[in-house]
C-alpha cells in the first residue's frame, strides 16, 4: 500500500481519481493478504490455492478493478525434466531457444535433462467448486489470467494478474468465494509442470523470516468507487486536546482579524494541517499533514477581473455599494479545489488508500 501511495503522489496530476486499470474511475484502494482455505485444498500436484477475505469492502462501492500480485523469485535454478529419453524429445518454442541450456546427466539411467533459465507460465484460476471432504471429486476451476515470466531475469518483481471477474462475483455472492488456484508450467510446446514454491512466494516456509514474508506474500488489490466525495470522519479527542486546540484557534482568530483590518484583497493564504494537532493520527496513517491553504481578503467595488468573480457577485457588490445596510458584501471563497490521497485505517483496522476530493485550495475568488 505504501508503494501505491507513493506512486499516486508522484503522478503528474495527483488530483485525478485513483484508477484500477485506467478505464474506470476509483477513489478507494484496499489490500488483502491471503488466508488459509477453510475448505479442502485442491490437491493438484504442482499447484496451490490461496484465499482472500474481502468482507470489509462496502456493498455500495463499485468494483472497477482487482489485481492479484505474486512475488517472483529471480534465483537461478535447474529443473529436472523426467521421462525424456533424449534431448530431441524436448520440444521448445523457437522464440525461447536462446533462453535454454540443455545438458545430459550420464550418471542417471533415466537421462534426466536439466533446463536452465527457461520461461515459466503462471496461470491464475478461480476455484468454482472445491473438492468435497471424504470424496474423490476434483477441483473445478476456470482460467482468469496468465503471464509468461523469463526466469533468466536477475531482478525480483511483482507479477500482476487481472482477477476482476472473480472478485466481482465474490463481492456480489460471498459464499462463492473459494479462492484462486495457481498453476505453473514451462512455456514450451510440451509444457512441464513446475513446483510453485520453487519460483513464487505463495506460502510461508520455515526458512523465511517474518519481515521477508510480509514483503513477498501474495496480495490482492481492489479498486472501488463510491460515486461521491467522502467526508472525513472525526475521531474523538481528549478534553485536554480540545482545550489546547481552542487556545490555538483563538490565537489564529486574532491574527485573521488583524489581517482583515489591513484591507488586503481576496487571495489564497498558506494553511498547513497537522493531523497530530487535530487529533486524527489514530486513524490516518499518511500523510502526517498537508498544505490545505485558505481564502481570505476583501472583495472591494468594483471587483477586479483577477478576483475570479461571477456575474452575480459583480451585481451584488454593485448593490452593496448603494445599500450596504441591506445587502451584504460578497465573500472570498475557494473557486477551485483539488484532492489528496490518504492512507487510513477503516473500522476493521485495515489499511485503505483513498482519494479525498476538495481538500486543497487551488484558487480563490469573490462569490
Amino acid at each position: 500500500m505504501w508503494d501505491l501511495y507513493d506512486s499516486h503522489k508522484q503522478k503528474k496530476d495527483p488530483s485525478a481519481p485513483t484508477s484500477g486499470r485506467g478505464y474506470l474511475p476509483a477513489n478507494t484502494v484496499r489490500s488483502f493478504y491471503h488466508i488459509d482455505p477453510h475448505f479442502m485444498d485442491c490437491t493438484e500436484e504442482n499447484a496451490s490455492t490461496i484465499m482472500f477475505n474481502i468482507s470489509n469492502m462496502m456493498e455500495e462501492e463499485i468494483l472497477t478493478a482487482a489485481d492479484l500480485r505474486i512475488f517472483w523469485d529471480p534465483k537461478f535454478y535447474e529443473y529436472n525434466y523426467r521421462g525424456a529419453a533424449s534431448s530431441s524429445d524436448i520440444s521448445i518454442d523457437n522464440s525461447y531457444d536462446s533462453n535454454y541450456n540443455i545438458t545430459r546427466d550420464n550418471n542417471n539411467k533415466n537421462m534426466f535433462k536439466k533446463l536452465k533459465y527457461f520461461p515459466i507460465r503462471i496461470e491464475v484460476h478461480e476455484v468454482i467448486s472445491p473438492p468435497r471432504w471424504g470424496s474423490s471429486s476434483e477441483c473445478i476451476t476456470r482460467l482468469i489470467d496468465t503471464k509468461v515470466i523469463h526466469s533468466n531475469s536477475n531482478t525480483s518483481t511483482w507479477v500482476v494478474f487481472d482477477v476482476h471477474p472473480a472478485v466481482l462475483k465474490w463481492k456480489q455472492t460471498p459464499h462463492l468465494n473459494h479462492g484462486l488456484h495457481i498453476r505453473l508450467s514451462t512455456a514450451t510446446k510440451n509444457p512441464v509442470s513446475v513446483q510453485p514454491h520453487q519460483h513464487i512466494r505463495l506460502k510461508r516456509t520455515a526458512d523465511i523470516e517474518q519481515n521477508e514474508w510480509q514483503n513477498s506474500r501474495p496480495l490482492l488489490i481492489t479498486y472501488t468507487d463510491d460515486g461521491k466525495g467522502v467526508p472525513l470522519k472525526r475521531s474523538r479527542r481528549s478534553a485536554r486536546h480540545r482545550r489546547e486546540r481552542g487556545k490555538k484557534k483563538r490565537r489564529r482568530s486574532k491574527k485573521v482579524q488583524r489581517h482583515r483590518k489591513a484591507g488586503a484583497e481576496c487571495r489564497r493564504h498558506p494553511m498547513y494541517v497537522s493531523f497530530n494537532e487535530v487529533g486524527w493520527t489514530e486513524w490516518i496513517v499518511a500523510p502526517v499533514g498537508y498544505q490545505a491553504f485558505y481564502c481570505d481578503g476583501k472583495c472591494p467595488f468594483p471587483i477586479s477581473d483577477y478576483l475570479n468573480s461571477t456575474n452575480h457577485a459583480i451585481v451584488q457588490t454593485l448593490v452593496n455599494s448603494v445599500m450596504p445596510d441591506r445587502i451584504p458584501e460578497v465573500c472570498c471563497v475557494p473557486t477551485e479545489l483539488s484532492s489528496i490521497s490518504m492512507l487510513y485505517l477503516d473500522e476493521q483496522n485495515k489499511v485503505v488508500l483513498k482519494n479525498y476530493q476538495g481538500m486543497v485550495v487551488k484558487a480563490c475568488g469573490c462569490r
